[in-house]
């Protein structure tokens, strides 16, 4: 595997330090057809930067690099994490018993029940940053989409990308915590609890620890990022 790595490295001129950023993202990456084979390079051709940057702008309404800025500093500021923190200070406040009649006193056709139920779910399994591995998978997602489609420069992008890297790297202890943490995280943001996407999205991350040529299985978590 490390003969594998070397190789890659020189053809691409990535480094390790390069691929854990992307491993931030890595799930997303999957999700949006990435080859993990070649750590989700991201092909030079027109037609694949139209489809990100109408993917910027459908998902973020992000046009230019000002807007782009805009919506990192929402990530920076809170995201979709402190509201995941509260509802899960409230949960652990009650009893058992409680926590359920809380569930069930909501109307189960609402995002706030899914909501609920992924807070019940992971409100055991997560260290104390809770779903902050999704903030920061998204705002890795966002800078390298941006540096892609010329919003911001590839430097600019690792600049950025470096301060949410060493936030989750403290956060916390591994790749599977930071995974589970964003799945728990987009499975909040989702608003859905069904089986059939809860399952999909669960082999999303699977294939990332199955792959031997997945980023998480070639860097390791504890790789020095200054």
């Amino acid at each position: 595997m490390g003969q594998d790595r070397g190789a890659a490295q020189a053809v691409q001129g990535v480094t390790d330090k390069q691929l854990w950023f992307r491993g931030m993202s890595a799930i997303m990456d999957e999700m949006n057809g990435l080859d993990i084979r070649n750590d989700y390079e991201h092909d030079e051709n027109e037609e694949e930067k139209d489809r990100f940057r109408t993917s910027l702008e459908e998902e973020w309404r992000i046009h230019n690099r000002e807007e782009l800025l805009s919506a990192l500093e929402w990530i920076r500021e809170g995201g979709h994490r402190v509201a995941f923190e509260q509802m899960r200070t409230f949960m652990n406040a009650l009893s058992e018993a409680d926590q359920w009649k809380c569930i069930h006193s909501l109307n189960p056709e609402t995002g706030r029940y899914h909501e609920y139920l992924v807070v019940k779910t992971y409100m055991y399994k997560l260290p104390p940053a809770g779903i902050a591995a999704w903030d920061w998978g998204r705002y890795a997602n966002l800078c390298r989409k941006s540096a892609y489609v010329g919003f911001i420069t590839e430097v600019e992008a690792e600049q950025l990308i470096l301060e949410a890297a060493l936030e989750a790297q403290s956060a916390y202890s591994s790749w599977k915590e930071y995974a589970v943490a964003f799945l728990a995280g987009r499975l909040y943001w989702l608003e859905q609890t069904a089986e059939p996407l809860v399952q999909r999205q669960v082999n999303y991350v699977r294939n990332l620890f199955a792959q031997s040529k997945s980023i998480y299985n070639k860097v390791d978590w504890n790789l020095s990022l200054q």
